[in-house]
């Protein structure tokens, strides 16, 4: 699992990156690291890991959202 650690790792610098940039394609691709390292998380039975990038989607579509709203 640590291959796809580092691929959904560089998935979500590549949205921070587009954050500071203020481009809304962040939110998709944070969306799409934290479902893939919320999948790496159960896979290893890290609950609490799972929990912490679940809240994480969350806010990332909540900012999706409001993003869309300007």
């Amino acid at each position: 699992m640590t291959t796809w650690s580092w691929i959904f790792t560089s998935i979500a610098l590549s949205g921070a990156y587009l954050n500071a940039l203020k481009n809304k394609l962040c939110w998709p691709i944070w969306c799409l690291s934290n479902c893939g390292f919320i999948i790496i998380n159960i896979n290893r039975n890290q609950w609490p890991e799972v929990v912490l990038f679940g809240m994480f989607t969350a806010t990332s579509i909540i900012g999706w959202k409001k993003h869309d709203e300007k």
